[in-house]
């Protein structure tokens, strides 16, 4: 059962606007998740229009309302161990999600691999946009010299800064992998 009296604020953001608007719920009813009202008595003045963008509300555009891209998971697997050459082949799988509240657009995720001093890779592999709370599986495919066995990995969402995020510190991990 819903209260009646119950009042109800409504904020809808529209491009460079935003429309606010409030209203005394008189009779409703609360199935599971579904809310269906059934009558509504307006609050007298509460309708109000914000246009443009110089107002506070539409400065301030809340961080909940910008996408925010994480890697979720990682994992790595070296194949096709050539031992004349020296050379592993490693497929490196990322599944990159975006905790924020608005879709994330096509980006690229930074990968650096650091064996020595002097071997090294860097590579970027492409990320597609990705919707809120959702995530994409990506691969990043590259060969390393086996006599070094461990390697340090970081990698970064959106390493060209394409995204504007709510988030920018959560977007690295670092971690090892050996082969």
């Amino acid at each position: 059962m819903f209260n009646k009296n119950t009042t109800i604020v409504m904020v809808t953001l529209l491009a460079f606007s935003v429309l606010y608007t409030s209203f005394v719920v008189d009779d409703a009813e609360l199935t599971g998740n579904t809310l269906q009202i059934n009558k509504i008595n307006p609050v007298e003045g509460s309708n109000k229009f914000f246009g443009g963008n110089n107002t506070n509300i539409t400065k301030k555009r809340g961080k909940r309302f910008l996408p925010d891209l994480v890697i979720e998971k990682f994992n790595y697997f070296a194949y096709n161990q050539t031992n004349s050459t020296n050379i592993t082949n490693v497929r490196l799988e990322f599944i990159v999600g975006n905790i924020g509240g608005r879709t994330a657009g096509a980006s690229e995720l930074g990968v650096s691999l650091y064996g020595t001093s002097w071997q090294t890779r860097q590579f970027n592999v492409f990320t597609p946009a990705i919707a809120p709370g959702k995530s994409v599986k990506i691969y990043g495919y590259t060969s390393l010299h086996n006599e070094i066995h461990k390697w340090d990995l970081v990698a970064g969402t959106d390493n060209s800064s394409i995204v504007t995020e709510s988030d920018e510190s959560n977007n690295f991990i670092h971690t090892a992998i050996w082969i």
